[in-house]
């Protein structure tokens, strides 16, 4: 419930009182600062606080806790630092315990604004850059940690190019085992299989190498491309491309190709059915596995009466899928299966076929293709030419897909554009279901191509309205989704309501390097460098709708407020404003990110300067 109401009294000029409600819970108090001093009002002097980030880290972002315990700042370009106050809205009680880096993890390297949801468990990234909204999950609430940040519409920067020492650059098939603590991928130029392992399950970022075996040493297949594991880890059957068969091994040590024993003990020739098989898979009783292959374009069924024992199979039926299939896995009930192509198509598609009776190729089959690409602003492009350059992020052909065991993630190994083989995970919003692939994006260059300075963020307290100013063309774009906090670009779920007015300061454009939204919806702030003056602008539209907004200045807070005597000492007082005090301005000319804030004293602004990279305190006692 809102605290400490009551009417705002004073002067009856328009510019030295405004009318309304005083709520310390919500913006409007703060719309009651006037330019002018008007008696009764105590404006302290501007205060530094301490516990600011070092020199020269470039701070552009602060985002308070609700509750005052934690702040949190984008800082150098690259990373987002969090301090845990023992005294809540106190730095100087703060202690720094956690750093996302950005530019490690998801390649955030901008300076970005960012906007916290207020139960903590989702943060979104107003990118400067590409101009846009980018969502992440957090695994748990306000924790930043590299562990908990999980960016939904982007790879994890491919890592299997260095995973292994020696390298490779053909990786055909990859699949999990041992509850994601193991994976394991096919090298086609080496005839191998290679075996890592994850110290989080299913999380790639977490690899490391364990070594590789030569199955073409071991029985005499030389071009394994597709396989697919016991579920007890006890042996493994591999495709043979060049022999048209499928191999059974065993293993003496579960899960393990590197120690112990492999063994061939099976074999089974598809020859007369698919002379370029790719990939198996079994239905999980054992009596049927299917083969894709590259010279028939679709999937042939097999059945076993001896459930795994492939010496028992014979072929019961094709299915044409009009396509090269390289790869071949179901979700948990049979009823869809997802596929990639041959990596000769240049193909960056996964393909999503819903069965209508499960594991019946012959039932009626239904294909959704997902397009898949490590940018992250517009899927809709061809993957090796953005803006007529080629960017070697770009996915250039996906060779094997396969699910999590949970089928939370989405897993591929993609070729890119400078040639070398990367794993790629995404995020599923349901689960084993690939066209639920999550982006977290909103793109909105989109809707304008003069959106070239994001500056900062608003969401809607109920997750449907998104605003961002573009300090390009001094207006907010607003941005509606269909689904509550639910972004993205892959499907439709957001609209654009269109763009306020040019905010401007007395009828003139505003040089602005802070900008900020307030909680209620109607009133932003914006700091003209310039003037050295924080101006507080009130829209005409609804709370949270900025689109075709005009606005009214309600208010200035000048540097002619808050000085510095000769011997900068904070001091309290006032002087007039005008060119001859402006060398006593306690701004500096770059403030490059503010906040209001609400503790019980009553409501502050919290300034960072850009060039000393310092917090200060406003703090105001409103006469009422």
């Amino acid at each position: 419930m809102p605290k400490n109401r009551g009417l705002i009294s004073g002067f009856p000029d328009h510019a030295r009182r405004l009318s309304g409600m005083i709520d310390n819970d919500d913006n409007l108090a703060l719309s009651t600062v006037v330019y002018q001093p008007p008696q009764g009002r105590d404006v302290r002097a501007l205060s530094l606080v301490s516990n600011t980030p070092a020199e020269d880290d470039y701070v552009s972002t602060i985002y308070w806790r609700p509750d005052g315990k934690m702040l949190f700042w984008w800082e150098g370009g690259d990373r987002m630092r969090r301090m845990t106050c023992t005294t809540p809205w106190d730095p100087s009680t703060g202690t720094v315990d956690q750093t996302y880096f950005g530019s490690t993890k998801h390649g955030l390297t901008a300076n970005y604004t960012f906007w916290f949801r207020r139960d903590g468990l989702k943060v979104y990234f107003a990118d400067q850059v590409h101009d846009g909204f980018i969502e992440f999950t957090l695994e748990n609430p306000w924790d930043i940690s590299e562990s908990s940040m999980i960016r939904h519409n982007t790879d994890f920067n491919g890592i299997a190019n260095w995973m292994d020492t020696g390298g490779f650059r053909m990786l055909w098939g990859a699949k999990f085992g041992d509850s994601g603590s193991k994976l394991f991928a096919i090298d086609l130029s080496g005839d191998d299989m290679r075996q890592y392992s994850l110290s989080t399950a299913y999380d790639v970022t977490t690899i490391s190498y364990d070594g590789l075996i030569d199955l073409n040493a071991n029985g005499g297949n030389p071009a394994p491309i597709g396989f697919e594991w016991a579920s007890d880890g006890s042996a493994f059957w591999i495709v043979d491309v060049t022999n048209d068969l499928v191999a059974k091994y065993t293993v003496s040590n579960s899960w393990d190709i590197t120690s112990g024993t492999v063994t061939e003990v099976q074999t089974f020739s598809v020859a007369g059915q698919e002379t370029a098989p790719t990939d198996i898979t079994w239905k999980p009783d054992g009596t049927q596995f299917f083969i894709t292959g590259l010279h028939g374009d679709g999937v042939d069924t097999y059945n076993c009466s001896t459930a795994f024992d492939i010496s028992t199979a014979t072929h019961s039926n094709f299915r044409n899928l009009n396509t090269s299939p390289m790869c071949i896995q179901f979700n948990n009930d049979g009823t869809q299966f997802i596929y990639c192509r041959d990596i000769t198509s240049v193909d960056s598609y996964v393909y999503v076929v819903d069965c209508s009776t499960a594991y019946d190729m012959q039932s009626t089959l239904t294909t959704t293709a997902v397009l898949l690409t490590t940018n992250h602003w517009d899927r809709n492009i061809t993957p090796t030419n953005v803006n007529g350059q080629t960017n070697t992020t770009y996915l250039d052909g996906i060779r094997a897909v396969t699910y999590s065991n949970n089928g939370t993630k989405l897993t591929v190994i993609g070729a890119r554009v400078d040639g070398t083989d990367h794993i790629f995970q995404y995020h599923l919003k349901s689960s084993n279901d690939a066209t639920s692939y999550y982006d977290g994006v909103i793109n909105l260059r989109s809707y304008s191509t003069t959106n070239t300075d994001i500056k900062a963020i608003h969401v809607s307290p109920d997750g449907t309205l998104f605003s961002a100013f573009d300090r390009a063309t001094q207006q907010i774009v607003t941005v509606q989704t269909t689904v509550p906090w639910l972004l993205g670009t892959r499907s439709i779920h957001h609209t654009n309501l269109g763009k306020s007015e040019t905010i401007q300061r007395a009828n003139v454009s505003v040089d602005d390097l802070g900008f900020y939204f307030f909680e209620d919806g109607v009133h932003v702030a914006m700091f003209d460098k310039t003037r050295d003056v924080i101006t507080i602008h009130r829209s005409s539209r609804p709370p949270h709708r900025f689109d075709s907004a005009t606005f009214d200045v309600v208010s200035e807070i000048t540097a002619a407020w808050l000085f510095k005597n000769e011997d900068q000492q904070n001091t309290e007082g006032y002087l007039p404003a005008g060119e001859a005090n402006r060398q006593l301005r306690v701004f500096v000319d770059d403030i490059n990110a503010f906040q209001v804030i609400y503790p019980p004293t009553g409501p502050e602004i919290y300034l960072m300067d850009e060039a000393l990279n310092r917090f200060y305190r406003v703090p105001l006692q409103l006469h009422t």
